[in-house]
């Protein structure tokens, strides 16, 4: 497979933990902006149904997602429960640690997700591999605490008031 650019500095090549993967050219320092996600809002009720329709979808709010654009790079962005980058203010996702010139770039998919019903298998094969992965209302809380000064607020504001609901 050839290089393909996404843009500038970011580009999609072969991965050890899915076919493809993306990938940046420059070093990043944590905090950094990697990317933009860019694409179509999409409303849904949370359903099993509903919760397999939606595979490269992020959740912005409860019940609301991005459907990302095709050439967007998060359409390529692997899961890892050791990741590099998130998903942050303004659909930016930022490096969450420094990230080496030609590193694949990885998010932890639980912490774009809400939807109670959601989870899928994990191939990232890190030392710390959760084998399930799920909305981030299911993480330990450990991890949820890592993660919640880059989240999307709407997203962790939403998730809080369905967790106190129940």
């Amino acid at each position: 497979m050839s290089i393909r650019w996404l843009t500038e500095t970011i580009y999609v090549a072969p991965s050890v933990i899915d076919k493809v993967g993306i990938f940046t050219s420059t070093s990043l320092l944590a905090g950094d902006m990697v990317y933009q996600v860019k694409g179509q809002l999409v409303e849904g009720e949370f359903s099993e149904v509903f919760a397999r329709m939606h595979p490269n979808w992020i959740g912005v709010c409860k019940e609301m997602w991005l459907d990302p654009e095709p050439k967007n790079p998060m359409i390529f962005t692997n899961h890892s429960c050791e990741p590099n980058a998130i998903v942050s203010e303004g659909l930016r996702v930022i490096a969450l640690k420094p990230i080496m010139a030609d590193e694949e770039i990885l998010m932890d998919y639980s912490t774009t997700e809400i939807d109670p019903y959601w989870s899928m298998a994990c191939t990232c094969n890190s030392p710390t591999c959760r084998k399930t992965i799920q909305a981030f209302q299911f993480l330990p809380s450990e991890i949820r605490h890592l993660y919640q000064p880059y989240m999307l607020t709407a997203l962790f504001t939403d998730m809080l008031a369905m967790m106190t609901a129940y």
